[in-house]
C-alpha cells in the first residue's frame, strides 16, 4: 500500500512564501484558496482578536471569551475564573505577544496585562497599581520593542512601559496643554521602525512618534487643509518596508505612505484610498489590519471587504496595486467573512486571517523548484481525514507544521 505523502512545512519557506520572483502581477490567482477552522472545529468563540506563534510551535488564539492554544488538531481553552486568581484575567484577549526570552504575554479587556507561565499552565495578572477596576486595565495594544521593553495601549489610561524584570510599569498620559504629550489616551497600536523610532496610533488623535530619550511625543494628525497631511486620526496600523518606508493603515482614510520631503525630515503623506473607478486599486478604506510578509508584499485586513494585497512587493518601482479576496457563499473554499480583524505569517510561512465573528482561514501555498504549488485542497483542516489532507500536526523539528497528504 502506498505512503499518503508528508509536507514538513519549513522555516526556510519563509523566504519563499508568495516569493515576488515568482509570484509576479502576471501570474497572482484571481482566486485564493482556505483552509477553514470554526466551531465545528472545536473554536468555539469566533470572535478571534489575535493570533501568535510560540517558540514551540503552538498557535495562541485570543478571542472574546478567553484563549486558545493549538496544535493543529486540537485545541485548549483558558478562560477567566473568578474564584481562581491564577486564571486568566476577565475581558477578551486583544493582543497576543511572545517575548524575546519565550514568555507569552496577553493583553485583556479588564484583567489588565497577563503572564502565562507555561510550567503551571497559569496566568500572573499585572494590574493598574492606581485602579484595579475592569476600565482602568482595559489593554487594546502590547509591543515587545528590541530593548526587551514592554509597550501596553490602553482604552482609557494612555500607553505604558513595562519591565519584565521588575515588573515596574511607566504611565505615559495626554496633557490638555501639553503638546508634546501622547495626542490622546486610547491607543491602538504600537511599531518599532529600523530607526528606533516608536510609533504609536491612536483611536482619534492621529500618529504619535515617541523619543525613548527626550520622553515627548511629535503628534501626527489630520489637516483638512493640508493634503500632504496623514489622511485620518483612526490608526489601526504601522508596518515598515524593506526600504524603510513607513506605511500606516486608518479606519476611515485607506493606506498612507509615510516619506521625508528632501533631508529635511518634512513628513509627506502619500494617500492610497478607495475608488470604485480604479477596478485594482485599494478596495476599502476602512482598515483593521496591516501586514508586510518577508517578501515586502503588503497584506490588508478589511471591516467589509474582505482581505487585500498588494500585487507586487513593495519594492518594485511599478505602480502600487490591489487585488482583493471576498467571501463566496458559493464557494466553500473563499475567505469564511468579510472582516479580517487579524492576519499572521508563521514561522513556516503559513498565512493566518481571522475572521471576526465566522472564524479562523489559513493559506498554506509552498513551491517546487519551479513554481507554486498549492500543499493541500484547502478542505476543513479538522474534518479532513477522510479527503485530501489526511492529517495536520505540529513538527518541532521543522518549527512548523506537518501535513499529510493522501495521494
Amino acid at each position: 500500500m502506498r505512503e499518503p505523502t508528508k509536507y514538513c512545512v519549513l522555516l526556510s519557506l519563509l523566504t519563499l512564501f508568495l516569493s515576488h520572483q515568482t509570484f509576479t502581477q502576471t501570474n497572482i490567482p484571481e482566486k485564493i484558496q482556505f483552509i477553514h477552522i470554526t466551531n465545528e472545529d472545536g473554536l468555539t468563540d469566533t470572535y478571534i482578536q489575535c493570533i501568535v506563534q510560540d517558540k514551540k510551535g503552538f498557535i495562541w488564539i485570543g478571542v472574546q471569551e478567553g484563549l486558545y492554544r493549538y496544535d493543529g488538531q486540537k485545541f485548549k481553552v483558558f478562560r477567566h475564573s473568578p474564584d481562581d486568581p491564577n486564571s486568566l484575567g476577565r475581558g477578551g484577549v486583544f493582543v497576543l505577544c511572545e517575548d524575546k526570552s519565550g514568555v507569552l504575554w496577553i493583553a485583556t479587556g479588564g484583567g489588565g496585562l497577563n503572564r502565562y507561565n507555561a510550567d503551571q499552565e497559569n496566568f500572573t495578572r499585572f494590574l493598574n497599581p492606581e485602579d484595579s477596576s475592569a476600565m482602568h486595565n482595559f489593554i487594546l495594544a502590547l509591543y515587545e520593542d528590541k530593548s526587551g521593553t514592554l509597550w501596553a495601549g490602553t482604552q482609557y489610561d494612555g500607553l505604558f512601559s513595562f519591565d519584565t524584570k521588575t515588573e515596574k510599569s511607566t504611565y505615559y498620559k495626554n496633557i490638555p496643554d501639553d503638546p508634546t504629550s501622547v495626542s490622546e489616551n486610547r491607543i491602538w497600536t504600537f511599531f518599532e521602525d529600523s530607526r528606533n523610532n516608536l510609533w504609536v496610533g491612536t483611536l482619534s488623535g492621529g500618529l504619535n512618534k515617541f523619543d525613548r530619550t527626550t520622553k515627548k511625543f511629535t503628534r501626527y494628525l489630520h489637516n483638512p487643509n493640508d493634503p500632504t497631511s496623514i489622511s485620518f486620526n483612526t490608526i489601526a496600523g504601522v508596518r515598515e518596508d524593506k526600504s524603510g518606508n513607513i506605511w500606516i493603515a486608518t479606519f476611515g482614510g485607506g493606506l498612507d505612505k509615510l516619506t521625508y520631503k528632501d533631508d529635511n525630515q518634512i513628513p509627506i503623506f502619500v494617500h492610497h484610498k478607495f475608488d470604485p473607478k480604479i477596478p485594482s486599486g485599494l478596495s476599502s478604506n476602512y482598515l483593521v489590519f496591516i501586514h508586510i510578509d518577508d517578501n515586502d508584499i503588503l497584506w490588508l485586513g478589511t471591516s467589509e471587504e474582505g482581505l487585500c494585497r498588494s500585487v507586487s512587493s513593495l519594492n518594485e518601482s511599478s505602480g502600487l496595486s490591489f487585488r482583493s479576496y471576498k467571501h463566496d457563499p458559493l464557494d466553500k473554499f473563499s475567505l469564511l467573512g468579510n472582516y479580517v480583524s487579524w492576519i499572521y505569517q508563521d514561522k513556516s510561512g503559513l498565512l493566518w486571517i481571522a475572521n471576526q465573528g465566522e472564524g479562523l482561514n489559513i493559506l498554506i501555498q509552498s513551491r517546487d523548484s519551479s513554481n507554486f504549488i498549492v500543499i493541500n485542497r484547502m478542505i476543513p483542516i479538522l474534518s479532513a481525514a477522510t479527503m485530501l489532507l489526511q492529517s495536520v500536526k505540529i513538527n518541532p523539528e521543522c518549527c512548523g507544521l506537518e501535513l499529510t497528504i493522501k495521494d
